[in-house]
């Protein structure tokens, strides 16, 4: 029986800077060229920095020349000012013990 594997992220590329999004593709490669069955389930999104309510890949299902498959699903729109102040109030929380984050 071919196992089978799922790895979801909000963005997926071979040209990602992020350490997740980076790990993200490397594992799915890796898992694939094992002869894994791969499926990635991402977003249409770019990257963290690229506007989170465009589409930058089109929407569906891709196969990649390496064998993973990725299903990219459209963005919708957000309140940008809204993750923004959460985003910046999680960042400024003190840590309640050293090495371990408070999220």
């Amino acid at each position: 029986m071919l196992k089978k594997i799922a790895i979801v992220t909000p963005w997926f590329g071979e040209d990602q800077k992020g350490g997740a999004e980076q790990q993200a593709f490397q594992l799915a490669t890796r898992f694939s060229g094992r002869g894994l069955k791969v499926d990635v389930l991402t977003t249409c999104g770019h990257s963290f920095l690229s506007n989170w309510s465009e589409d930058f890949y089109p929407s569906g299902q891709q196969e990649l020349p390496s064998g993973l498959v990725v299903q990219r699903f459209p963005l919708d729109s957000r309140n940008e000012k809204l993750f923004d102040d959460v985003n910046a109030q999680l960042l400024g929380t003190k840590k309640l013990r050293a090495g371990v984050s408070p999220v």
